[in-house]
């Protein structure tokens, strides 16, 4: 990170977090905050899940994310956000209805909601867990018939629930509008200039999906 011929990703999705069980679980603060920072001053958006556990505490590393009101309306923006250090964005979860799913932490460091419940998305076909089909019997051409298999997905689909799935969502969201606001920039020959660019584009990316803007 930070050489000439190293080129970051533009969106980094992270969908996992702990709490402070213990005083010295904040020991793992310092330097995970410090390699996510890294990666926002180099213009790399970082997007964390906010926990599934209908809380109100902090769960981290969602809690990086800057805190402010979201009960407010129009929500009073954070202070303190620099054009030099684009902040990273917090995902509870939606229900279909658009309802906020009962399970999704929520805090002021939570940036935003996105769908998150009852999901479809792709799996990959030889997953199967522990649950069988409750009842599997000689079919009368030699087949096998049975009940459906709930966790067998050799369909390559499955419906899921959980912030980890919000997260990609408004990762998917910050991207299209990451790769709307290269499409229009114009290319710049240095290193602290493509920095600069891209640092512009996340913030172009996170405005237009969030609402937040440096103060």
């Amino acid at each position: 990170l930070g050489r000439p011929e190293h080129h970051p990703v533009d969106v980094l999705s992270l969908s996992l977090g702990y709490y402070h069980e213990r005083p010295v679980d904040a020991d793992y603060d310092g330097p995970l905050g410090a390699a996510l920072g890294a990666l926002r001053r180099h213009g790399v958006v970082v997007v964390t899940s906010a926990g599934n556990d209908a809380e109100v505490r902090p769960a981290y590393p969602a809690a990086f994310s800057p805190w402010f009101d979201r009960s407010v309306t129009p929500p009073a923006p954070p202070a303190g956000l620099t054009e030099d250090e684009p902040p990273q964005l917090t995902a509870g979860a939606l229900n279909p209805d658009g309802t906020t799913a009962l399970f999704s932490n929520d805090g002021p460091w939570v940036t935003c909601l996105r769908p998150g419940a009852a999901l479809v998305s792709t799996l990959p076909v030889g997953t199967d867990g522990s649950w069988t089909s409750s009842r599997s019997l000689p079919g009368a051409a030699g087949d096998r018939r049975a009940t459906i298999d709930l966790d067998g997905f050799g369909g390559g689909f499955a419906v899921w629930s959980g912030t980890s799935f919000a997260t990609p969502v408004l990762a998917g969201d910050v991207a299209a509008a990451v790769l709307e606001a290269k499409a229009t920039g114009v290319s710049a020959g240095s290193w602290a200039g493509i920095v600069a660019q891209r640092r512009a584009a996340a913030w172009t990316a996170i405005t237009a999906t969030t609402g937040l803007s440096p103060s």
